[in-house]
């Protein structure tokens, strides 16, 4: 019984492991349309699409980006903002800092200076770390609808198959229950004959 206990709890959290999971992936996707990024518990992530930090950050890498206060971003690091002439995120490293603005540039040599400043408004976290894993990056870049395509419906076949598994365990649970029972019933029935025959017999022998 215990084992069964545990075989449909760990069931049940993998449901919602996977549910979870293909809410952010849907959440992502949505984010990324209207050309935004999805922030979890202060971390996101994106992938690069151009080459302005190359060879520092290479096309296609993926980022996760940090939300450090505006405040403490310094020189040198490279940071994620808003720029409203390109209406898109941009990866740029800061070069100086006036005020309360952060002035940007991208690391590859024939990138310029960043027209417009960032400010605390258009300023979105801290790059913390970057890879190039499998190029999933580069995948996820060029054939994006497809790859969105196949992990939902790969969510979606795992948490169906879960949903299935739970149904037949509970069925077979239930059947074995109702054996059990079916089981006790008959040797109850068997007991009380048992007892009844025998008190028959101890009847006739007391009349004779």
């Amino acid at each position: 019984m215990l084992k069964k206990i545990i075989a449909y709890t760990l069931s049940i959290i993998t449901i919602i492991f996977f549910v979870l999971t293909l809410l952010l992936i849907l959440l992502g996707i949505k984010a990324n349309q209207e050309k935004n990024i999805v922030t979890i518990f202060g971390y996101s992530y994106s992938v690069v699409a151009t080459d302005s930090m190359e060879d520092t950050i290479m096309v296609g890498e993926i980022l996760t980006i940090k939300s450090v206060p505006f405040s403490e971003v310094d020189r040198g690091e490279i940071i994620v903002f808003w720029s409203g002439a390109k209406q898109a995120y941009i990866v740029h490293r800061v070069i100086d800092k006036q005020g309360d603005k952060l002035i940007t540039k991208g690391d590859n040599p024939a990138a310029p200076i960043d027209a417009d400043p960032v400010t605390e408004n258009n300023y979105h976290g801290v790059v913390i770390k970057h890879r190039n894993f499998l190029n999933l990056g580069k995948i996820m870049l060029e054939y994006r609808s497809l790859v969105y395509g196949l992990i939902i419906f790969l969510f979606f076949y795992i948490i169906v198959s879960e949903i299935i598994n739970i149904i037949r365990n509970l069925k077979k649970a239930k059947q074995e229950e109702l054996q059990k029972q079916l089981e006790l019933s008959r040797q109850k029935i068997y007991e009380e004959e048992k007892a009844k025959l025998r008190e028959q017999i101890l009847e006739e022998m007391k009349k004779e």
